[in-house]
């Protein structure tokens, strides 16, 4: 998810919180100690700034080493400061909140950056993250529009907010593709050929040195942390579940490339639809590359989809 929604989430949490309670109470938190809470909502990501899962993968700030400082920091930091222990726990909980949603938008690794134990899928895709930073916006807004109600009216008023800013949302999420927003597809005749046909190249060659069963370093076309991740025990692994999802790769047929429309996320994708011989479907081949031209990832899916994830 974004860091967008990571921060406003626990701010709209803390706002129903403080609207919900009576009258005649005082607020538990300052509107500082609020935006505080909501900065550590997006902590991770704010410690550890990324563009792909890989990064996230590799990120001490998406661990469950992370978790456990952070909570020992909270509980010396309660020790000392009691009358903050309340804000110091909404702010662990901010960040944990956070471990959470990316656990089920994409997946961390509890062990990074000293090992790798993958917990968590895409249950939330990426074309919706976008719509849910819009979501978060709308559920910020209720509780300062309702504090200016008066009392009588307040609690129909905060009820009718929440059920507008649900049936916002759910139009949002329905009608909004946050793939659409941020990238950009650009169809084959439109698209850098030269690239295009580097990218093909460097596929063809891979693929051909894995059929003749030549498992080596990844070639210097591929970007430091690539060849390091496709190691040639790697790319065996790679080549047999290829073969065995889709038989032989016959050719490739360029289709489009993906770029991202602000300049950020800085990647360039080829795709490719692969004619195979072992199965009906036509499977894709993704080929990323970094800002510096270099190969920075490969993607395959079993059929061709015009979502990116």
């Amino acid at each position: 998810m974004n860091i967008v929604a990571h921060i406003l989430f626990p701010i709209a949490s803390v706002q129903f919180t403080e609207t919900c309670r009576p009258g005649n109470k005082p607020r538990l938190f300052s509107w500082k100690q609020i935006l505080i809470i909501g900065i550590c909502g997006g902590l991770p990501d704010i410690l550890s700034p990324h563009t792909g899962l890989e990064d996230r993968y590799g990120s001490f700030a998406h661990s469950l080493s992370f978790l456990l400082l952070g909570l020992l920091t909270v509980l010396l930091l309660s020790r000392q400061f009691s009358r903050l222990r309340g804000l110091f726990f909404c702010c662990y909980f901010a960040t944990a909140f956070h471990l959470f949603c990316d656990m089920i938008a994409g997946g961390i690794n509890l062990y990074a950056p000293f090992g790798r134990l993958i917990i968590g899928h895409y249950y939330i895709p990426f074309r919706y993250w976008f719509a849910l930073d819009i979501a978060a916006i709308l559920f910020c807004l209720v509780p300062p529009v309702c504090n200016r109600i008066a009392s009588p009216a307040k609690k129909l008023v905060l009820s009718g907010g929440y059920i507008l800013a649900i049936l916002g949302s759910a139009f949002v999420l329905a009608n909004l593709d946050s793939e659409r927003v941020i990238f950009k597809h650009t169809p084959a005749f439109e698209a850098d050929q030269a690239q295009a046909m580097r990218a093909r190249l460097i596929w063809n060659t891979l693929y051909e040195k894995w059929k003749s069963g030549t498992f080596e370093s990844a070639p210097a076309a591929f970007n430091a942390d690539m060849r390091k991740a496709l190691s040639p025990q790697m790319q065996e692994r790679l080549f047999k579940q290829f073969s065995g999802n889709y038989g032989q790769c016959k050719e490739i047929t360029f289709v489009e490339s993906i770029t991202g429309r602000f300049g950020y996320p800085r990647i360039c994708i080829y795709r490719f639809k692969c004619s195979v011989t072992g199965t009906a479907v036509t499977p894709e081949i993704g080929i990323l590359f970094d800002s510096s031209g270099k190969v920075s990832g490969l993607r395959f899916s079993s059929t061709f989809s015009r979502s990116l994830i």
